[in-house]
């Protein structure tokens, strides 16, 4: 688990393992989203570590949010909704299947 990093926007996700875990804000196609270039500045100046886990902590300090705020599924049923999920999920595809057209 020393070589683990788990990413999401959902704390709850990695609830079971806070150490390994680097939270990240939701991406809903805001184009001046940055958020990957923190994660990407965060992983290239602990690449080095030998346990990530140490600067993960330092940085976040997940181990101090309580049970109820590591496993809050009522909320992230609350942000996704199924049919905005499915619809932001096809117009990936097209995009993808656009892009492949192009090349």
């Amino acid at each position: 688990m020393k070589d683990m990093v788990l990413v999401d926007n959902a704390v709850y996700s990695f609830g079971a393992q806070l150490r390994n875990g680097i939270p990240i804000t939701p991406f809903k196609e805001n184009k001046q989203d940055i958020e990957f270039i923190f994660l990407k500045r965060f992983l290239i100046e602990n690449r080095n570590a030998y346990d990530i886990r140490e600067p993960i902590e330092k940085a976040f300090h997940l181990e101090n949010l309580s049970s109820t705020e590591r496993y809050n599924y009522e909320s992230f049923i609350d942000y996704y909704d199924l049919e905005e999920c499915e619809k932001e999920q096809e117009n990936d595809d097209e995009y993808e299947a656009q892009m492949l057209a192009e090349r």
